[in-house]
């Protein structure tokens, strides 16, 4: 009976640690796209200061 129950117990942490994981990853990715996003519009917006500063020192 108490081999039953600790297969059963460790499926089950098998199973919640696979779930972590695939959630880790949904995460990971979506904070990926996120950040890259980002990235793009902060270099467009520094072009835009640069070009500035560099009229200004003229």
């Amino acid at each position: 009976m108490e081999m039953k129950s600790l297969e059963d117990g460790r499926r089950k942490i098998r199973i919640c640690l696979t779930i972590m994981l695939i959630a880790a990853v949904i995460s990971g990715v979506c904070y990926y796209y996120s950040a890259a996003g980002k990235a793009e519009r902060y270099e467009s917006e520094e072009m835009l200061v640069n070009s500035e500063e560099k009229c200004n020192g003229c």
